[in-house]
This record gives structure tokens, sequence and C-alpha cells, in this order.
């Protein structure tokens, strides 16, 4: 018997709770405002009964309609054999409208929400609710709802406080090192949020690269020490963490104690000779990749790092960590100080402490640590000392990351603590010295601008002889995607040897057939790395490298295109044709995947871009090729986007959505298959972090265009949490597609909702996940910088956008913004703009070098009140953006705006 389902609400709302049975049948309407010519009603999990025109003058054959004139169209269409139930495998019906095709669950179409998609002025509704296409719109209309870039748009400007307050505490073990060696320390205190096995003690690890460190005569036990200052883990959470300067790798904590202060600087210098660039000699990337994680190691690069292994003498001399702990007692009556000096907590470690010479010294006569008190060694391991009102101790723990001879640990106590330290701090200063230079009116931003260069600094391991950098992403060696936008911010920050050396990597490690994939089987690195290349070229115009890596160039673009001609088969058709399969990060996805081909594609035409310049016969070829690519991830794309059901957003339309990759006909998180597939703490992973928003950012889809703009709503709606992601956030690429689209108040939304509960507040340390997995994760700090630089300058092409989504409050009176020597794809840029609103008046100038500058550059100066520019002095003013317009830009230009 069949039964035709009548509702004024939703269509078979009871489905909620039971299944509906299978000889039932569902009557809907569909109703177009201008249709295309042709359209066709197809099924899965059911079948089309019947399809009568309601509305309009059609042909109906079977379930395919034609227009017999232009005009709206309503048709009533009936489905059999559905299922409308909770779970996979639901019907879904496919409506075939040539560029404005689209799905939706059977189960989803109801009166009270119709599904109503504005792009393509469509709605479907239930069978018995008769209004019209334009009465739909209206009464969705006039619930006042708003998408969530509308409520943005709205609200104030984000800001990092307003983030602060509603975001997770993200406290974070801190790493300290000296650069491009991969021997580091990792010191915990009692932070609250840790495990509890680290709550009550301060801890110092060391580590090699991502292992914490395992003496050879001790094996298997890893080296690890713990050591306490005050009276111990009370009520209160008395403890301040910090950096040097805000910014430098140099630890800073002060507990206070009831009025006794313990104030710990830790840093990391050489065991004999003086912290320099010259004395810093780094570790091979072979021998540091076989210490970090992730690393995929072919026969051959086995072979070469057993040879390189083979040949590499020990260290000469060990890196150390001084923990320098002044106690102060700032009340006005004596007081006492309590403190037990660092002790071995590896599983079956015994050691013993020497008072007399202040060495804790290890079963097998290596020495750990020298404790001091005021140069003396320390008599006892546990102290309590009396400090009248106002007087101090010093307190002194030198730890080599490796135990040494007790000569050697005598001759480390030698060297002052003051030495060490300034040592140690000209080091890091060095550093910032020779980048560029970024002065934002933001503290906590300045900070984490120059701490995050230094950051990305620590992890990036290299034998300073042989000029090859791995660019670390934390604990993992060098990733094509992640590592990218560590080198892209090196070169903005014009260090070009070190990005030119963290490409290297890539190039050493190229395998016979042009591939290039050295983590976890991550076969989107072959063009990631050619996408990074490119970027380098845009940089720099640096012809002899250029010509240096033709060869390796050509080899990784030859590998791509025999990849994917072996995807151009006919059965592939609309489901990954001409596109090529393979993983893009941890889940085993072995698909066609458009990240994949979003990378792969930009790589190729990043590298025709380079040939092109050094006159190449194949840049032509493979320029063409690039765009065949291009335009089959097209046909892919528009496929899914067609039959991915639409979901509902904020607004009250509903949306098209996208699966992540070619075979999927859904988008991933709609469930419709039986899989379980929710990893890295979120079900979003596969379309939020790995979908089609990658195709907006390498250039496959135009973020203005219908598709483009679509992608965006429901990423943003659905995916989304206070428009930032899940998990790894800075996987998701609509941020830069909102600065490029100048999109000012939801770009800031996404900058600091994601960067506020990405990192430990008091020492800018970042996370990988929310979850507290992989600590000191540059790929997420590099990103953020990354932002950083887009907000303050970016290039589209032959034009340069100065501040084009920065904070309006960058702007109050007094406030600069300075960009020194920063680089960019027109070279070197000084900028610096001043604000005078006090006067009335906003100022900016701009220089580059004039035989590499651009044709326009635009200059966005934001009131702090919102107010608009009476007048300027240079170029147009475009009051909507308050953005000036410098055409036929010549190098230089001085801009007034008066308010």
């Amino acid at each position: 018997m069949k039964i035709k389902a009548h509702m004024s609400g939703a269509i078979l709302a009871a489905s909620i709770f039971t299944a509906a049975s299978a000889d039932a049948a569902v009557t809907f309407e569909i109703e177009w405002k201008a249709p295309g010519k042709e359209i066709g009603i197809n099924v899965e999990n059911g079948q089309v009964s019947s399809i009568a025109a309601v509305k309009g003058a059609a042909r109906i054959r079977n379930a395919n309609i034609q227009m017999r004139k232009a005009g709206a169209l309503r048709v009533r269409c009936v489905i059999e054999d559905e299922r409308l139930g909770i779970g996979p495998e639901a019907t879904i019906v496919s409506i075939d409208n040539g560029a404005q095709s689209f799905s939706f669950f059977l189960r989803d179409v109801n009166g009270d929400s119709p599904i109503w998609i504005p792009e393509y002025q469509v709605t479907v509704l239930p069978d018995g609710d008769a209004r019209s296409y334009g009465q739909v719109v209206d009464e969705i209309k006039s619930r006042g709802l708003a998408s969530k870039d509308d409520r943005i748009e709205v609200a104030g400007e984000a800001s990092f406080e307003e983030a602060f307050r509603s975001c997770r505490s993200m406290s974070a073990p801190i790493w300290l090192g000296i650069s491009r060696d991969m021997r580091r320390f990792e010191v915990t205190e009692e932070l609250p949020d840790l495990a509890s096995t680290v709550q009550n003690d301060k801890r110092v690890v060391p580590i090699l690269g991502y292992h914490p460190f395992a003496d050879p005569e001790l094996s298997p036990a890893t080296l690890s020490y713990n050591y306490s200052f005050s009276r111990g883990v009370g009520p209160k959470d008395n403890i301040r963490r910090s950096l040097e300067d805000g910014v430098m790798p140099i630890y800073l904590s002060e507990t206070d104690d009831d009025g006794v202060i313990y104030l710990s600087k830790s840093f990391v210098t050489l065991e004999r000779s003086t912290l320099t660039e010259e004395n810093v000699k780094g570790t091979h990337f072979m021998i540091s990749d076989s210490n970090s994680g992730g690393r995929a190691w072919t026969e051959e690069h086995l072979v070469q790092l057993r040879k390189i292994l083979a040949e590499t003498p020990p260290a000469d001399e060990e890196t150390i960590l001084t923990i320098h702990t002044t106690i102060t007692n700032t009340a006005k009556v004596p007081r006492y100080a309590w403190f037990k000096i660092p002790y071995t907590s590896f599983a079956g470690g015994s050691y013993e402490y020497d008072p007399a010479s202040g060495l804790s010294t290890l079963a097998n006569g290596k020495v750990f640590c020298v404790s001091m008190i005021d140069g003396k060694p320390v008599a006892n391991q546990e102290m309590a000392v009396l400090l009248g009102a106002g007087k101090s101790i010093e307190v002194d723990y030198i730890i080599p990351h490796s135990p040494v001879s007790r000569e050697r640990a005598c001759a480390m106590a030698i060297k002052p603590y003051e030495t060490r330290f300034t040592e140690c701090k000209a080091f890091w200063q060095g550093k910032l010295d020779d980048a560029a230079r970024i002065r934002v009116p933001e503290e906590r931003i300045q900070n984490m601008i120059q701490a995050g260069l230094l950051h990305l600094d620590l992890v990036t391991h290299g034998d300073r002889d042989q000029g090859t950098l791995a660019a670390n992403v934390g604990v993992y060696s060098p990733i094509g995607t992640e590592s990218a936008p560590i080198i892209q911010f090196y070169e903005s920050m014009g260090l070009m040897d070190e990005a030119r050396g963290c490409l290297q990597y890539f190039l050493d490690t190229q395998q016979e057939d042009g591939r290039i994939v050295n983590y976890f089987g991550y076969t989107i690195e072959t063009g990631a790395v050619l996408w990074s290349l490119g970027e380098y070229w845009r940089y720099t115009n640096d012809r002899a490298w250029a010509e240096s890596i033709k060869p390796q160039l050509l080899k990784a673009c030859r590998y791509l295109v025999e990849w994917r001609a072996r995807n151009l088969k006919d059965e592939l058709r609309g489901r990954g044709y001409g596109m090529v399969d393979g993983k893009v990060a941890d889940p085993e996805d072995q698909f066609h995947q458009f990240m994949l081909n979003a990378y792969s594609q930009l790589g190729l035409k990043r590298a025709a871009e380079v040939l092109e310049a050094l006159g190449a016969a194949e840049a032509e070829e493979l320029r063409k090729e690039s765009e065949e690519w291009r335009m089959d991830i097209l046909d892919s794309f528009h496929a899914r986007l067609a039959s991915s059901p639409v979901v509902p957003v904020s607004d009250g339309s509903w949306c098209p959505t996208c699966s992540p990759w070619a075979e999927s006909r859904t988008a991933r998180f709609l469930l419709q298959k039986v899989e379980n597939y929710r990893s890295h703490g979120t079900f979003m992973v596969p379309d939020g972090l790995l979908g089609p928003i990658h195709l907006l950012f390498a250039e496959v889809v135009d973020p203005l265009s219908v598709e483009g703009q679509m992608v965006m709503k429901y990423y943003k709606d659905v995916i989304c949490q206070d428009n930032s992601l899940f998990s790894q956030p800075y996987y998701g690429k609509h941020n830069i597609i909102q600065a490029q689209l100048g999109m000012v108040k939801p770009f800031l939304n996404t900058y600091y909702n994601t960067v506020a509960p990405h990192f430990d507040h008091e020492t800018g340390t970042f996370w990988e996940h929310y979850f507290k997995q992989s600590v000191h994760k540059t790929h997420e700090e590099a990103n953020f910088l990354m932002e950083t630089r887009n907000m303050l300058y970016m290039e589209r092409g032959d034009t340069l956008r100065m501040l084009n989504v920065i904070p309006r409050k960058w702007m109050e009176d007094g406030k600069e913004i300075e960009l020194g020597s920063v680089m960019s794809y027109f070279g070197p840029i000084e900028f610096k703009a001043v604000s005078h609103v006090g006067e009335n008046r906003i100022t900016a100038e701009i220089s580059c070098d004039p035989d590499r500058a651009p044709s326009t550059v635009t200059i966005r100066l934001p009131h702090p009140d919102g107010k608009k520019a009476k007048s300027v002095d240079a170029g147009v003013y475009n009051s909507e953006t308050e953005t000036v317009t410098l055409s036929d830009f010549k190098g230089h230009a001085a801009v007034t705006l008066s308010f």
C-alpha cells in the first residue's frame, strides 16, 4: 500500500523517533524563481514515483523536466522507498540544474525551516505548504535572522582581551635551547592544568629533538630532574611566568610565598665557548630527523643517515641550562626560604650529592648538576634559610644536557652567572637585530611577533658548515605543508639565508623519481614544496639560485604530471578525473582530495612561473598543465557541490556543502556513510582542516564567485566556532581569504579567537591542539605570524595592500605602526603610519625599490572612532573602505588624511 504524507510542518516529523516504513511515500514541492531550461531529479536510497508541474510551463518525462518558456516553475515530486530515519544511508534528492544543481536530505524538508537557497532562487517545501518562493523569502526575512558574518559586522571589533575572557587555559612547558642544535631542555612548573606528576615540583627534562635524552650508559632510562622553591603547592596560584623582555627564550618565573619572592631566570648557553653564532655548530638535519617524530625514511636516506652518523664525532661541549634564582624577603620581619636542589626522577635512578663540591653525581660517576648558593656549594639537598627583612640570597643550578665528568662540571661552575646571562641575551638579541623590523601598538602582539621569530629559530636545526636547515614543526621533522609558513615568515623578515637553507632540506631529501615525501606518507608535500620554492622566487628574484635548483624543480614537476596522467581516466569523470590521490595529513584517507590537488596544481603553477623567468622551454607546457589541472579539479568540485546535501545556516537560508575528496558525494561531517572517523578531538577534520576551503586559497576557486562564497558561508557557519576551527585551526585558510577580501571585522574575529586559546599566555608557547598535545608547535605559531604579516601588508597581483585589516584601535591618537625592511614580492618595504587624530589627521609614508615597486599601493587608515576623512593630500580616498589608493606608484609616497 502506498501512503502519501501530507504535512504542514516537517516531512514525517515522527522520523526523529522512528524511521519511515519501506512502503511509505513522501511528497514535496520545489519552486524556482528562474529555473534552467532542463532539470533532472535523481534519488539515492529511494526512487522517484511521480513528478507533476504545479506552476509554470514545462514538459516532464520520467525524472526530467524541460521548460517550455521562461518564468517561475513549481513541481510536485513523490518519492518512494525512502529512508527518513536518523543516521547513515538516508534518502538524498539531487536536483540537476546546471550550475545551480544541489541536493538535500529528504528528511530535512519541512515547513518550519524550509530549504531556501538564495543564490539559486529556489525553495523546497513539504506537501500542503502552498507558499510561493517570494512568500517563503519574505517570511524567513521577517524573522530577523542574521548570518554569523552579519552579526560580526554589527558588533564591535574583536580584541585579544575579549577573546581571552572566554577561551580555555593553555599553560605549557617551555623549551630552552641555543638554535640549530637539537639539544634542548623542557622546563615545567606546577602547572595546574597539566598531569599530576608535574604539579608538585618543577621539572627539567633534557630532550633530543622529539625524545627525552637517554644517557647511553644508563639506557633505557631517560633523564629528568625535579627541584623545588618555596614552602610548597598551596591554595594560591602564586607563580607568574614570563620571558626576558617579553620575547627572549630566557624563562622567568616568580613565586610570591607570603612576601618571600623567588625569581628564577633559566636559559641555555654553551659549556665552555661564548654563545655566539660562530660557536654554535648545530645538528646535521638528518641526525635531527632521526630524533624527530614522524620522519618516513627511504632506504637511500637511511644509508645516508648511517654514513653521517658514522662520520659525525661526539659533541666537544655540552649545552648547559642555568637556573639562577634570587630569593628576596620583602617582609618587614625575618622570613625563612626553602628550596630543594635538582634530583633525578627516572626509574631506578640512583645518585649522590656532595655538599663539599655542590656536585650531584649519577651511579656512573657523571655529574648532572652543580648547585651553588651565593657562589658556594649548597650545604644540603633540602635547605631552609632565614632571610632578614629586605635580604636576598642567590641560588644557581647548572645542568649539562648530558652528564659530564667531575672535572668538566667544576669548570662549568667557574664562569659567573652574569657572564652567561649577558652572552645569552646578546645572542638572541642579535637574532632580532638581523631580522626586519615590525612595530605595532599592541604590546602582546608586538611581543608575540618577536618571541615567535625566536621560537621558530629555536627548532630550526642544521649543521652550520653543511648549510641545509630543517624547519621542524615542534617535535616533528619538516613537513612540506606545515613548514611552509615558517619558511615564508623567515622570508618576510628578510632572513633569506634561513629560508633558503630550509628549502634546501626538501631538495636534499627529494627521491629519485622526483617526489618529496618525508613525513608519515603525506603525499601532499611535493606540491607544497614547489609552492614554497615559488614563493621564495617571488620574494627574491634570485636567478642564480633558481638556475641551481632547476633540475630538481623539473624532476618534481615531471613526477606530478605523470602522477596526474595516471588519473586521466573516463571512469573518474566528476569524481577525480585528472586529480592525484593520496593523503594530506594523519588520517589514512587515500583519496582524490581537494587539498592535495589544490597544493599540487598551485606548486606546478609556481614552478612554471620560475621556469618562465629562466626562459626554460618546459615553462609553457607546465603552465598549461596546471591550468588544465585546475579545470579538472573544478569539474569534480562542482559535481560534489551539487551532490552533497544542503545545510541550514544562521540567516535562515540553506547552503550547499562539498565533500573533502572527489570520491565522496557528501560532506563527511554529515555522516551519510556507516563509518567512524572522528579524530584529533573533532568531527571536523576532513571538511574543516583538509577540505575544499583550500581551493579558494590555492587559486582554484575564485573567493568572490558564487561557489566560493557558498563554501565560505557553510564553512564559517557550520564548521567554525567563533569563526575559528577546532583542533588545528590554522590548517583552515578562511582567514587569509577574509584578509584578501578586506573583511576587517570577520578577519579580526578569527585572528583573535584563534590565537587567544592556542598558546600559553605567559610564555608564548603554542600547542598543536586545544587538548594539549604536542607542545611548542611552530606550524601554528608561524601561521599566526603570517596572519599578522598579512594584516599589515599583503600582495594581490600588482597591488600592495597596507594595513588592509588592522584593528581600528591601532590608530588611536599617538600610536604608530612601523615596518622596516620587511620583504615582499616587491622587494623590501619601509613603511610608517602615525596617528595624530588629536589634531584630526593620520599620516603614512611608504618606500619600495623603484625597480620592483608595485604599480598600485593601497593604504587603509581607519579612524579609531569610525570618522571618515574630509580630505587626502595624495591618491584617492574611499570612505567606505577607509583606504587611500596610490596608482602609478613609483617607489615612494607620503599621505595625510585630514578629518
